[in-house]
């Protein structure tokens, strides 16, 4: 069909239905139906032609493959965790780190254990941090920051054994035949992971946040921690020790100006010069007692012929550091004997929690470490090596084989030999074959509303391609945007839109065919593009309050999620405003 303005239509509703619904996926489903309908103008016509865009490319080798690949991945995952592999490491973890400096450390660490998914991530480590916070006195607001950064903008930079991997190769590759560019689209992923520029960005300001603004934070953590066991320990233990003793409780601080000037005699009756003091009546400005209660009035001399109040001064003082000297000795006792009764709250309150991270889970599952640890080693050096063996023949050098090998199916490959090592390994420790399948199936099935994304996406890009979308934009785009602008204004348009849905996939499935078609037309840099793509999705991903992993870390963690998301978006926006300068400059420079 010849390119005309009924082309764009899918697109331009895609974008606005997504961020109207928050999903990207009935967004796609329209565009799918009025571009089938477009195509197919009858009443069943639309319907059958939207069917068939679906049916046919769903069924490719490669889109199959990548189906297969994300099922088992997360079936897999699923197994370990079901096998006491999360949970184990959860146990070995918690009882190495004894500082807040260690914590942070393990933050950044555990990365490498955990860097196949960032759900994987936030529900394996977010509960460790979470118990590690209140032992050690830390910020929730500056953990949970610091496991965003080190998850989304982490797992999309690396190239293999990851959900990722599979979906962004799609994406480019789809993206490239539509726009009748012949490249691989595993090796233009690998290539373009270099310009995504945010991941780096808002990586190095983690690593500020984490080890150079730490002195600020827990200062504010303490502040708000002392004034919560002033309110609550200090104050029971203070009752607690008046108790024992049968005695009254002492005030929580003498006042010395409002003691002064009763002293003073301040208060007097007007027209007779004579003092009306009473400190066991007289109140404090700032609460409703005694503004010194305890202090006998015994140190002023009354002269009864002048009508005057003589005061030692001296005297006065005396007895009021006396008072406030058996106010402070008071409070010492009670929470010396509270602490040694009920010992240190915090660290209380961190021993429990670390024992509610371990019961969170089935009472069967056991604690192994290594069921998590050796099929995650196992996955990454069968990739390794297949890449290797499978690329050997077609490249001179050893790193030119990975560039030549099938990755996409080497990965997969990879995955399945994993899979079965992992049934056989787990078979050996008595677990029952039902319980391993039953656990793979759900886990597999968590993904469903992704194989869902991937088959509506292909759709959209097989109807657009039907209704002439790259030929309208050869025809009217090409000179329209210049091309050092086209990387700059694709990161900053994928940045809003993936702030508003939340979604850092549904941001690329949506902008990746159009960025790709806009740089071969334009002639701006092919790998620049990508990755300004790749990285206004990974904005939305860690910014936005609607993302997944925003509100799964803030339920983990007890946080507010709207006033965390904003407290996370001034670093957020600070790393996209040094993104968007070094698109600008790249675009000029490539």
């Amino acid at each position: 069909m010849h390119g005309s303005w009924l082309s764009l239509l899918p697109f331009l509703v895609v974008i606005p239905i997504s961020i109207f619904t928050k999903q990207v996926q009935p967004g796609l489903f329209v565009a799918l139906i009025l571009g089938s309908y477009l195509v197919e103008p009858s009443l069943l016509g639309g319907i059958k032609q939207a069917l068939t865009y679906v049916v046919d490319n769903t069924v490719k080798s490669n889109n199959i493959r990548i189906i297969l690949f994300l099922y088992m991945f997360a079936g897999l995952i699923n197994m370990v965790k079901m096998a006491g592999g999360i949970k184990g490491f959860v146990e070995l973890v918690s009882d190495k780190v004894k500082t807040k400096k260690s914590a942070m450390i393990l933050t950044w660490v555990s990365t490498m254990a955990t860097f196949s998914d960032p759900d994987f991530r936030i529900v394996t480590i977010a509960p460790i941090m979470k118990a590690l916070k209140n032992r050690l006195n830390m910020s929730s607001r500056r953990i949970g920051i610091v496991i965003e950064v080190t998850s989304n903008p982490i797992v999309a930079l690396v190239p293999i054994a990851t959900g990722f991997v599979g979906y962004m190769v799609t994406v480019i590759g789809t993206s490239l035949q539509h726009a009748g560019i012949h490249r691989a689209p595993y090796k233009t992923y690998v290539e373009s992971i270099p310009f995504n520029f945010f991941s780096f960005v808002i990586v190095l300001v983690g690593l500020y946040y984490t080890f150079f603004m730490h002195k600020k934070h827990d200062k504010e953590t303490e502040l708000s921690q002392a004034a919560a066991d002033h309110d609550t320990g200090d104050q029971k233990a203070s009752k607690e020790t008046s108790k024992e003793k049968n005695k009254p409780v002492p005030s929580p601080l003498p006042d010395p100006t409002m003691a002064k000037k009763n002293a003073q005699g301040e208060n007097k009756e007007q027209g007779t010069g004579e003092t009306q003091l009473n400190p066991q009546t007289t109140m404090s400005a700032d609460r409703d007692e005694p503004a010194f209660p305890g202090i006998v009035p015994d140190t002023f001399l009354h002269d009864g012929d002048q009508g005057h109040v003589i005061q030692s001064m001296d005297q006065n003082q005396q007895n009021f550091n006396e008072e406030y000297s058996r106010h402070l000795d008071s409070a010492d006792i009670a929470n010396q004997k509270h602490m040694e009764q009920h010992g240190n709250p915090n660290e209380k309150q961190g021993e429990e929690d670390l024992q509610d991270v371990k019961k969170g889970y089935d009472e069967e599952t056991p604690s192994r470490p290594w069921n998590l640890i050796l099929p995650i080693i196992v996955v990454l050096l069968l990739t390794l090596f297949l890449s290797w063996w499978d690329g050997h023949n077609k490249a001179n050098s050893f790193f030119g084989a990975f560039i030549k090998s099938d990755a996409l199916g080497v990965m997969l490959e990879a995955l399945l030999i994993t899979l079965i090592l992992t049934i056989v390994f787990f078979m050996f420790q008595k677990f029952a074959v039902s319980k391993i399948v039953t656990h793979f199936v759900n886990g597999g099935n968590q993904l469903m509303s992704v194989i869902v994304l991937l088959t509506l996406i292909w759709g959209v890009s097989a109807v657009s391609e039907d209704l002439g979308f790259s030929q309208y934009i050869t025809d009217h785009v090409k000179g329209w945007i210049p091309s050092m602008l086209v990387a700059p204004v694709l990161f900053l348009l994928g940045a809003l839109i993936s702030y508003f849905i939340g979604s850092s996939w549904g941001t690329w499935g949506l902008l990746m065919p159009l960025g790709i078609m806009l740089a071969h037309q334009s002639g701006s840099n092919l790998l620049l593009v990508i990755g300004a793509v790749f990285a206004s999705g990974t904005f939305g991903a860690f910014a936005s309050p609607l993302s997944d992993n925003t509100v799964t870390l803030c339920t983990i963690m007890d946080l507010p999620v709207m006033k965390y998301a904003r407290s996370k978006l001034v670093p957020a926006l600070i790393a996209a405003g040094i993104t968007a300068l070094l698109f600008a400059g790249a675009s000029f420079i490539m």
